[in-house]
């Protein structure tokens, strides 16, 4: 079975039930130097990765009440979202703002993402998650 992954610029590859154990692996369980798989003594346990972008990881924290959401980018982290609702509810407003007002059209001929698009998201998330979320997720998804 493979993963879903969902949205144009703002893909996400979602971690199934049957393979988020494995997908812990390298970030809460690492081997180093070609030893034993162990804890990572600087994940904390109770981070969840539940996606990947582009081989970075969304995660949520299951200590908290909503999950808290943080995207990690090897061992720079930021916080995206207060909770998990907030989070999908962003994804899904954006990724809707990229299909049906820019047609998925939303890169320059340098690949980069046109600063329409990148306002419109931005507005999204100012408005979903508030100043701090949106910091987080706008450096997250187009840092």
């Amino acid at each position: 079975m493979t993963d879903p992954v969902v949205g144009g610029r703002l893909v996400l590859m979602l971690i199934t039930l049957d393979e988020l154990e494995t997908c812990q692996h390298g970030w809460r369980w690492i081997r180093e130097n070609s030893g034993p798989v162990v804890e990572s003594p600087t994940w904390n346990k109770h981070w969840i990765v539940i996606a990947n972008r582009n081989g970075n990881a969304i995660v949520v924290d299951d200590s908290t009440a909503g999950g808290v959401v943080t995207g990690h980018i090897g061992p720079y982290n930021v916080k995206i979202a207060d909770d998990l609702a907030s989070f999908f509810q962003v994804m899904a407003e954006a990724m809707t703002v990229e299909a049906t007002t820019f047609n998925y059209e939303v890169l320059d001929e340098d690949f980069n993402p046109i600063p329409e698009f990148l306002d419109a998201v931005s507005a999204v998330a100012l408005r979903v998650l508030g100043p701090d979320g949106e910091a987080g997720f706008m450096d997250f998804f187009f840092g």
